[in-house]
């Protein structure tokens, strides 16, 4: 998946729904399958019909769930000054504190990007880098940005 020009996050905090828009670079679909080893009871008898086996005891049954599928999205941009259309915060600080908080809240939320909508799934990392964009020596606030790395599990609350 190239060429990702945007993607918007959208999650209601405290009562009242926030949006932030993300100048995407790079975004990776990946599909898992997922191999989880099931533990089902046991019985706590002989598992041997012979009083003279050493079969004494449990013995573990596993079964392989083999339909779980994990659809992961692994998406790299930026927050810049300047809000998108629609965002909750113009101010680039607040944009970042907002995707903070919308991972901090957990559950879910859900984001938007290229021709697919209302796409819900959950945050499973999140890393954000804060960025001086032209490297002189004098500090301006209107030239912080933030570079963001996360990865999102598609789906829904369990």
């Amino acid at each position: 998946m190239a060429d990702t020009d945007n993607i918007t996050f959208e999650k209601t905090l405290n009562g009242a729904t926030v949006k932030v828009t993300m100048d995407t670079t790079r975004m990776d679909k990946d599909f898992v399958k997922a191999l989880e080893i099931i533990t089902i009871p046991k019985s706590t008898g002989k598992q041997s019909s012979t009083t003279t086996s050493s079969e004494f005891g449990p013995t573990p049954t596993k079964l392989m769930d083999l339909l779980q599928l994990q659809i992961r999205y692994d998406v790299e941009g930026t927050i810049s000054q300047g809000a998108q259309a629609g965002d909750t915060h113009a101010d680039v600080d607040d944009r970042k504190n907002d995707l903070e908080n919308m991972n901090l809240a957990g559950g879910v939320l859900t984001f938007n990007y290229d021709n697919e909508t209302g796409v819900t799934g959950n945050i499973e990392k999140l890393k954000i880098t804060k960025v001086f964009t032209d490297g002189t020596t004098t500090f301006n606030t209107n030239e912080v940005g933030y570079k963001i790395k996360m990865t999102i599990i598609k789906g829904v609350n369990m």
